[in-house]
């Protein structure tokens, strides 16, 4: 009984010293986000984001919302890889009567993160067809810190 509460005051002493050392790492964070706006557009349009060796975690959040035509869109990254895409078509026409109004609107989202992603300049590359309806696009960068778990083991093994 005796060795069983050393060994947990001796745990909650190691883990204690160890939780110093993760609060003290640094975190740093980068958030950008552009927003684009189609009316009947039919030309690509691309965004870059550079990518350094400061950050070692990116994500990609890509909302759409279109109430005309096709948008395609794709990720591309430093080495022309498409590392993702999706394509948002907007619904056909309603049949109503003379005296009916509608909206109709689709939307689309894609999400992707990386850890430890290729350095260089990442591509968010959209591709409309007679498209009208709105892109947002948010890219967060950040510097995670590596935290190394310690296993200790019971003595009495």
């Amino acid at each position: 009984m005796k060795k069983s509460i050393k060994n947990t005051i001796s745990l909650v002493a190691v883990l204690f010293a160890f939780s110093s050392f993760c609060f003290a790492q640094e975190e740093l964070s980068l958030a950008r986000s552009w927003s684009l706006s189609f009316d009947n557009e039919s030309e690509k349009a691309e965004v870059k984001v550079k990518m350094t060796d400061e950050y070692n975690y990116m994500k990609f959040i890509v909302n759409s919302s279109f109430t005309k035509g096709k948008m395609l869109v794709e990720l591309i990254d430093p080495n022309g890889k498409k590392q993702g895409n999706f394509t948002v078509k907007a619904d056909g026409e309603i049949k109503k009567g003379k005296n009916t109004n509608s909206k109709s609107r689709v939307a689309g989202n894609m999400q992707k993160a990386f850890k430890h992603p290729l350095i260089g300049t990442w591509i968010i590359r959209a591709i409309p067809s007679s498209a009208t309806g709105e892109l947002q696009i948010n890219v967060q960068q950040q510097f995670l810190p590596k935290i190394d778990y310690v296993e200790i083991k019971d003595s009495q093994e």
